[in-house]
């Protein structure tokens, strides 16, 4: 008897055992598969809901300077403007462009915006007190676009003056992009950045490509500058057609000097305080024809 009772304690005991394992792992499983489920509920879009993260995504590109003394290279004009664009009043603000310390101007072919700085201009060193400065400009450049054509950026372009000393360093930042004002439409963001290096006194004309293809067209997604498709999901941009886009520039420049503070600075001012293709920041327009 005390054996069979050891057995079947032993047996009584198994089964408790079993049982437990059997409850923890369907607990674990039924964990995983519930935790799972929320993950994927959180990457994957609600019912009849847009995909959060796509909507807010937006596209960035660096699209490098280049020096244009050297390649002289001047933007594509391989489609014609439309006749009749009006710019409104342009808004800018910063440390670099004070109220009344810039203009803009509209080409007389519609093929491209001139800035002028009169006192865009930031320098480093002893006589200025501090070793690293920087100054800041942010315009808003509306453009009305006739109906049946849509508007890009093809190349910009920028002119100043550097004077560096020995291992002194400046930079040249400029960032844009496109808003579509009716439709809230934001284009891609593109940066363009150079650095430069003393020692060095001279102008300098930096340039980049933006766009050196026609735009598609929403009905053939594909294309886009040097060969790049361009998506249309995350360049809510190439869905519109005419309309008010809103050039948007946001440009520093900044200087450190040595270290024996020697003067250094960089400039982004006019010679003259005239508009024109030798003086001033341009952007090149691109026009495509739209339905």
């Amino acid at each position: 008897m005390s054996g069979r009772g050891l057995a079947m304690t032993h047996t009584h005991g198994g089964t408790m055992l079993n049982s437990k394992t059997t409850l923890a792992v369907m607990t674990v499983i039924l964990t995983y598969s519930l935790s799972s489920q929320a993950v994927l509920g959180a990457l994957l879009p609600g019912k009849g809901q847009p995909h959060k993260q796509q909507d807010q995504k937006q596209e960035e590109e660096d699209r490098p300077f280049f020096d244009n003394r050297k390649k002289k290279q001047k933007p594509a004009k391989d489609k014609p403007a439309p006749s009749k664009v009006i710019m409104q009043k342009p808004n800018y603000q910063g440390s670099g462009c004070p109220q009344g310390t810039a203009s803009v101007a509209m080409s007389g072919d519609n093929r491209a915006v001139s800035i002028v700085f009169d006192n865009f201009t930031t320098e480093a060193g002893q006589q200025a007190a501090k070793q690293t400065t920087e100054k800041t400009c942010r315009l808003i450049i509306p453009i009305e676009a006739p109906k049946g054509f849509r508007m890009a950026v093809a190349q910009m372009d920028y002119r100043g003056f550097h004077a560096l000393p020995v291992k002194a360093r400046a930079r040249l930042l400029a960032i844009h992009q496109i808003r579509h004002a009716g439709l809230k439409a934001l284009g891609t963001r593109v940066k363009s950045q150079q650095t430069f290096e003393g020692p060095v006194a001279e102008d300098f004309f930096m340039s980049a490509i933006i766009e050196s293809k026609p735009l598609p067209n929403i009905k053939s997604p594909l294309g886009g500058a040097l060969g790049k498709p361009l998506n249309p999901l995350l360049n809510p941009i190439l869905k519109t057609c005419g309309g008010t886009y809103n050039l948007e520039v946001d440009v520093s420049i900044a200087v450190s000097s040595n270290a024996t503070g020697e003067q250094a600075m960089i400039t982004l001012d006019s010679i003259d305080g005239q508009v024109s293709d030798k003086n001033s920041v341009s952007y090149h327009l691109q026009w495509e024809q739209c339905q």
